[in-house]
């Protein structure tokens, strides 16, 4: 009788509010031999989430972000330039990150902007390891716990956390697709409306897929042959489709007619 209400608790846990964020930024464009040094403390914080602008284009291999832990650059130490879709977010532990800028006389691009925020990893961590251990259990021990309710609180902790939480949370939320009996798969629309900005942001990347999307990736890809199981998978897609992808895919499909009409030598109102 105990595990269900330790469970919820461990849900909660894992759901608690980030802490308090921070913005540095360069100028845009920035100036010929800038230089920008300074540091970000949140107090109170475990760990640091620093989110890149997707905006982010400096001049590869000279203009260089660099982000550490430590005053002397050396400790958890990130060099961040290039163009746009090279600028991954990362994690730091601890309360305090130090930042420096340089740039040469050459090419001056947007620059860069960064977003910190904090969290308190310590309750998180708790509350994930309570909730990995009950469903590890003997499923028919697992399916006392209140299966639903789980669902519908991981799907909002996998929104509200970022980076390695989120893909702690995306794992618990598989586990739970294994023993849960006709999930509320609705639920997922503000998680699916974030993974696809995610492979927006992705596609122009030219480097591995980060850890958090190959998540988030695997649990649509079960929840697609689930759905497909139970003969719901039209409803599905129905109930992801948002207006912003609707003018999205429209858009691109004028583009096609348009750049087909000029090929052909048969220009039309989308050309």
């Amino acid at each position: 009788s105990l595990i269900r209400p330790l469970s919820l608790a461990a849900s909660h846990c894992m759901g608690e509010e980030t802490l308090a964020s921070e913005t540095r930024e360069s100028e845009h464009n920035y100036k010929d031999n800038a230089k920008d040094e300074g540091k970000v403390h949140i107090q109170g914080a475990a760990s640091l989430y620093v989110k890149f602008d997707p905006r982010c284009c400096t001049e590869e291999g000279c203009d260089e972000l660099v982000i550490a832990t430590s005053p002397d650059f050396q400790q958890n130490r990130y060099v961040l330039d290039g163009p746009q879709g090279r600028w991954f977010d990362i994690e730091l532990p601890g309360d305090v990150l130090h930042y420096r800028f340089t740039s040469d006389s050459n090419t001056n691009d947007w620059g860069w902007k960064f977003v910190v925020t904090g969290g308190q990893l310590g309750r998180f961590k708790t509350g994930f390891s309570v909730l990995n251990a009950l469903l590890s259990l003997d499923n028919n021990i697992a399916r006392f716990l209140p299966l639903q309710k789980l669902w519908s609180l991981l799907v909002s902790v996998a929104c509200c956390q970022t980076g390695q939480q989120r893909l702690m949370a995306t794992g618990l939320l598989l586990r739970l697709l294994l023993v849960v009996s006709g999930p509320d798969l609705s639920l997922l629309k503000p998680l699916w409306a974030l993974y696809t900005k995610m492979l927006e942001k992705e596609s122009t990347a030219p480097t591995l897929v980060p850890p958090v999307l190959r998540g988030l990736t695997e649990l649509f890809l079960v929840v697609e042959n689930l759905a497909q199981d139970w003969g719901m998978a039209e409803d599905l897609v129905v109930g992801f489709t948002t207006n912003e992808s609707l003018k999205r895919c429209f858009a691109h499909a004028v583009q096609k007619v348009g750049c087909i009409g000029i090929a052909i030598g048969l220009p039309n109102k989308a050309s």
